[in-house]
């Protein structure tokens, strides 16, 4: 009976091995996807704005940028909570 129990949580090891690797390897893959994308993006507003500098262009598109607007706070649980009962 232990035995079956031990392998029962080695199976359940190994898969929960393999579904970490999966998902490390997802997110290497998104990543490199992410560094593409913003490596084009770059080259697109040095192209578009004629500005070599990320810095320059960092602070020129920051100026034109509104501020966002600040997030309204949720109501707590407490109060969620009340108002079900």
């Amino acid at each position: 009976m232990s035995s079956r129990n031990i392998a029962a949580i080695h199976d359940r090891i190994d898969e929960l091995l393999f579904e970490h690797r999966l998902h490390a390897s997802s997110i290497e893959a998104l990543q490199r996807r992410v560094n593409l994308v913003e490596a084009a993006v770059r080259e697109l507003r040095a192209a578009a704005f004629d500005v070599e500098s990320d810095h320059l262009l960092q602070r020129d598109l920051a100026s034109k940028v509104p501020p966002l607007r600040p997030a309204h706070a949720r109501p707590s649980g407490r109060a969620h909570a009340g108002r079900l009962a």
